[in-house]
This record gives structure tokens, sequence and C-alpha cells, in this order.
């Protein structure tokens, strides 16, 4: 693991390396799609860009919830100080959420009413990004895995890990490719409105809750034995479900009309 990359005497963190390196490649396969599907490329990069936004903002936002503690940031504030902000670091359940809710409002910006056009150009995208960005964790040293001495170990001594773990990154990383994959391939049945979105919910949400029962890092918070992100991923697997399941029937309503 390498937590920095060296260029002449700059020091470039790893995980912002990989971080823009996820966010660029999904964002021009994004565009790419929907240009293909008949999409203004302006409208589509400007969507993307207020999505980008809202991924920071919300992925910081629940960092710091989760592990800085919404009790201390609430006490410095009272005390007229700011400490907190210097904690970084992101959640990814953070950042979809705040990704879907800033995407939302490009769309009102750009006045753009192809939804399912934009759904099935974008979504395939985010779990390549997130999927690039997962080894950027393993670069950094974040987001390990439990002990571990098994085949694939990896260690993390420059963190301040001193003994193996499990490579969760690169399983998550793995994962995140094949369905990037299956959704690229559904979305050629253009499937309508935000169904292919619902789907990438459910299927993420199984992914990550399982995985968390993989992860060493105890920056995750607990709630009666489950972490914040599996309570996330519980709440998003209903949700998702729920979803899909009215889009199926309103579909369904609507051929029989």
């Amino acid at each position: 693991m390498h937590p920095y990359f060296h260029l002449f005497s700059f020091a470039i963190p790893a995980y912002g390396v990989f971080m823009a390196a996820g966010l660029s490649l999904a964002t021009l396969l994004a565009i790419i799609r929907a240009k293909k599907a008949g999409g203004d490329p302006d409208y589509t990069l400007i969507i993307i860009c207020f999505a980008t936004g809202g991924v920071l903002l919300g992925g910081y936002l629940l960092y710091l919830v989760v592990s800085y503690g919404l009790n201390r940031v609430i006490a410095d504030i009272k005390e007229g100080s700011f400490s907190f902000l210097k904690s970084g670091g992101l959640v990814f359940y953070g950042g979809l959420i705040g990704g879907i809710a800033g995407a939302l409002l490009g769309i009102r910006v750009t006045h753009e009413t192809r939804y399912s056009m934009l759904v099935n150009a974008i979504v395939p995208c985010i779990p390549l990004g997130h999927a690039i960005g997962r080894v950027g964790c393993l670069f950094a040293g974040c987001c390990y895995g439990l002990p571990y001495n098994g085949i694939g170990a990896i260690h993390l001594n420059p963190v301040g890990i001193t003994h193996p773990v499990f490579p969760v990154q690169l399983l998550e990383a793995v994962l995140n490719l094949i369905l990037s994959g299956c959704l690229l391939l559904y979305s050629r049945k253009k499937p309508s409105g935000y169904s292919l979105l619902f789907l990438y919910l459910i299927c993420y949400a199984v992914i990550r809750f399982l995985l968390e029962f993989l992860r060493g890092d105890q920056i995750r918070g607990l709630f009666i034995g489950l972490s914040t992100s599996q309570w996330i991923s519980l709440l998003m697997l209903l949700s998702g479900s729920l979803l899909l399941f009215l889009a199926h029937t309103h579909k369904k309503m609507g051929n029989n009309e």
C-alpha cells in the first residue's frame, strides 16, 4: 500500500488520485452514453457536476456524523470552534444520497425531462467510478478488512495496522465492476423511468450489507451489532424493492389499459 504518489518534490495522496480518476472515467462514459441516446452532452455534464457536488457534500457530512460524532460537531460549533472541518474523509452512502439529490437539482436547472435516458446513461457508471475509488481506499489504508492471514492478505503497516488484513477494498471493487457490467447489459433493454436506479440500489445494498461483515476498521458506527452502512443498506434495500415493485406495477397497469 502506498498512501502517496511522489512526483518530484510533491506528495500526492493516492486516495485523491483514484477518486478523481474514477469520477472522470464515470463522467466521460455517462456523457458518451447520453449522447448516443440523443441527450445533450452539455446538459448531462451540468447534471453530473451538480451530482458531484452532492457526492462530496453528502459523503463528507455523513463521515463527520459517523466518525467525528454529531454531538462533537454541535459542541464545537457552540464553542465557536470549527476544528471538525480538519477531519477529512468520505462515506459512500452519504455521497450516494447527496449525489442523487444533486442530480435532481441539476435536472431542474437544465429542465431535462428525459428521465429514462439520464438514468440509463448515468446509473451503470456509478459502480464503475466507485470501483476505482475503492482501489484508492486500498492505497490509502482505509476501509480495511478483518485480520486475515490467507491468500491475498494485505499489510497496512504505514497506517499503524500491524497485522495482515482481508482485502475487502479489492473485493468491493471487483463486485462493483461486475455490477456495472450487469447494469450496462440490462440498460440495453431501455427500462422505463427510474427502474435501473432502483435495481442498482437493491444490488449494492445487498453487496454492502454482506461486505460490512468483512470490514475491520472501527470508524463506521455500531448499533445493535450492525454498522451504520448496514442499517442504511437495509433501508435502501427495502426502499429500492418497494419502488421497483411500484414501478413495475404501474407499467403493467398502463399496458393493460
